[in-house]
């Protein structure tokens, strides 16, 4: 995807891994998955899920090995999947929308690990408003909100234990942990829950467990 001129005109497609002017700190191969509210949509739009799917691994894979370059230099940007602009921080979500929710819960724990640290310079980029902070705290729940939408991907919760207290008042949201790996048994309430997802109705007062494997 790219943007085009104020008379409709489209001018020749930027090289996907080059900045450009109508992209923002990032490329057309990042901002192509920049749809966090019509995911399925995208996935369509794409050629299908199994196409997606071929996608996105190749944008963590190829993610990964550019992070793990000791070539690479830390300052700059990364030309695959890149945790320091907002535009991309949903992709390791999108695996489970698409009906992986192993790789999502593979490629959120290598975030986690990988693009994090107490230190310094601990952040992948800037945390612009703490947007960086907090997705470390939902991914940490094992629940991450989609941008644009009332709808939260599930991964897999860091803690064995975490406690919500809404400040409106009402009820606390409790996550629990057993086990650990990819896989995982999901119970809202005690009752098992087959989706990858959830809306924003199905959070308050809820008790969520993740039986992990």
């Amino acid at each position: 995807f790219h943007g085009r001129l104020a008379s409709g005109e489209f001018q020749d497609p930027p090289a996907e891994d080059t900045w450009e002017e109508e992209f923002i700190e990032g490329n057309a191969r990042q901002y192509l998955w920049l749809a966090p509210h019509d995911p399925e949509g995208l996935f369509d739009t794409l050629g299908g899920v199994d196409q997606a799917l071929e996608r996105l691994e190749e944008m963590m894979v190829e993610g990964q090995r550019q992070h793990e370059d000791e070539t690479f230099l830390d300052a700059l940007y990364g030309t695959w999947y890149w945790h320091g602009n907002e535009p991309g921080l949903h992709i390791p979500w999108l695996f489970a929308l698409a009906g992986e929710p192993d790789e999502t819960r593979r490629w959120v724990r290598w975030v986690q690990e990988h693009q994090y640290a107490a230190t310094p310079d601990g952040l992948a980029g800037n945390d612009d408003g703490g947007t960086l902070s907090a997705w470390y705290v939902w991914a940490a729940m094992g629940i991450y909100p989609l941008a644009g939408t009332d709808r939260y991907v599930l991964g897999a919760p860091m803690f064995e234990r975490m406690e919500v207290h809404p400040d409106d008042g009402s009820e606390v949201i409790v996550v629990t942990r057993s086990g650990e790996g990819f896989e995982a048994e999901i119970e809202r309430n005690g009752e098992t829950w087959s989706r990858s997802d959830l809306n924003h109705e199905h959070l308050p007062g809820s008790r969520w467990h993740f039986a992990l494997r």
